[in-house]
């Protein structure tokens, strides 16, 4: 999915939409933090900016792929890097994006009212929101090996159990893995 999404060819808003999208996959910040990240932010190719929400410091490392995105926006100012977006406004061109791209999969979404849990299953185009990117980021990033314990400094998780809500695999993953881990051939 990420794959596809890196290589389409957009222009205008759609492209901003993609790249902070991919920005997000790629740092793990939230939406609100995403838009505070400036020049000064930015030392020795590391991301440190204290979160909009926790007020906690972060450290990200910035990969090949997040410097070229960043080389695209970034200005001599004390400004965001990049262009600001309303939340509601990145939502619905996100999930144009998804659409155009057929993006598509089911997937399947929880509920919860009280004590009533309802399950849905929706097509991703549909339910794609901007804190999907932060939660790619995370799954990515364990399914390439990096310690949880590891990851968690850098999206700013002090507690396992709100990390957690944030890992998603899918059965062939995890029985890719397993098989990974324990054959000897």
């Amino acid at each position: 999915m990420l794959c596809h999404f890196q290589q389409s060819l957009f222009t205008g808003l759609k492209e901003d939409v993609r790249n902070i999208f991919l920005f997000q996959c790629y740092t793990g910040l939230r939406f609100s933090d995403v838009f505070r990240v400036t020049n000064s932010h930015i030392q020795n190719d590391i991301i440190r900016i204290v979160t909009e929400k926790t007020q906690k410091p972060v450290k990200i490392p910035l990969l090949k792929r997040t410097k070229k995105i960043i080389n695209r926006y970034k200005t001599t100012g004390v400004k965001s890097i990049f262009p600001k977006i309303n939340n509601q406004v990145y939502n619905r061109y996100l999930k144009l994006l998804f659409a155009e791209l057929q993006l598509n999969r089911e997937v399947e979404t929880t509920t919860r009212i009280r004590r009533n849990i309802t399950r849905e299953t929706k097509r991703l185009c549909d339910v794609i929101s901007s804190h999907d990117g932060r939660r790619s980021f995370i799954t990515l990033t364990l399914t390439g090996g990096m310690n949880a314990w590891q990851l968690m400094t850098i999206t700013g998780h002090e507690k396992f159990e709100t990390f957690k809500k944030y890992v998603h695999f899918t059965d062939e993953e995890i029985n890719t893995r397993f098989i990974e881990v324990w054959e000897d051939e």
